[in-house]
C-alpha cells in the first residue's frame, strides 16, 4: 500500500508542477484508477505474449503403443521443403508449425514465379501436405490448418526459370545417374 501512496504523490506532484489548471481536476480516485488500468493493459500484454508463445510447438509428438516418437520442428521444415520442391516455379521460404486444439496448423511461407496460379497451389499443397504427413510422418487427421502465404513473388519470369533451371542441373549430375535412390533404413 506504500507503494501505491507514494506512485500516487509522484504522479500529483507531477500534475502540480505542469500547472494548477491541471492539478485541480486530479483527485485520488482518478489516480487510483489510472493505476489499476495500467497495471491491468500490462498483466493483459503478458498473457497474450504468454498465450503466443505456448502455442508454438518444437516439434510433433506421436504417441504409440511402444513408446513416443517425436520429429523436431527442423525436421519437418525439411520434409515440407522437399514437398514444395515437387510444384513448378514454387520455391519453400519458412515454416512455422503451431499446436491447435484439433492437431497441427502448418503456416508455409512460399516466393513463387509469377505466372503461378495461387488459389490451385494452396489447394494442391494443402491436400498433399495433409497425405504426405499423414503417410509418411504418422499425423493422419492431425493437420488441423494449412496456411499458406505468398512471402515474395518474382516479377522476372526468365530470371526465376533461369534460377530454377540451375538449381534442377546441379542434381541432374551424371554421377547422380549411375547410383539408386537412397531408400530409408526401415
Amino acid at each position: 500500500m506504500g507503494s501505491l501512496d507514494r506512485l500516487k504523490d509522484q504522479l500529483r506532484g507531477y500534475c502540480e508542477s505542469i500547472g494548477d489548471y491541471w492539478a485541480t481536476g486530479i483527485d485520488d480516485g482518478f489516480l487510483s484508477g489510472f493505476s489499476v488500468g495500467a497495471l491491468l493493459l500490462l498483466l493483459i500484454c503478458l498473457l497474450v505474449i504468454l498465450r503466443r508463445q505456448r502455442n508454438r510447438c518444437r516439434g510433433v509428438r506421436i504417441d504409440g503403443e511402444g513408446g513416443t516418437l517425436f520429429i523436431s520442428v527442423v525436421a519437418v521444415r525439411e520434409f515440407v521443403r522437399r514437398l514444395v520442391q515437387e510444384f513448378p516455379g514454387v520455391s519453400f521460404h519458412s515454416l512455422e508449425l503451431n499446436r491447435r486444439k484439433q492437431g497441427y496448423g502448418f503456416e508455409v511461407s512460399l516466393d513463387v514465379a509469377p505466372d503461378t496460379d495461387m488459389p490451385a497451389l494452396q489447394g494442391l499443397l494443402n491436400q498433399r501436405l495433409r497425405s504426405e504427413t499423414g503417410r509418411r510422418l504418422g499425423l493422419e487427421g492431425q493437420v488441423a490448418v494449412v496456411d499458406v502465404t505468398i512471402h515474395r513473388l518474382l516479377a522476372d519470369g526468365k530470371k526465376w526459370r533461369r534460377r530454377q533451371e540451375t538449381a534442377v542441373g546441379k542434381d541432374d549430375s551424371p554421377e547422380a545417374d549411375d547410383q539408386p535412390p537412397l531408400e530409408p533404413p526401415y
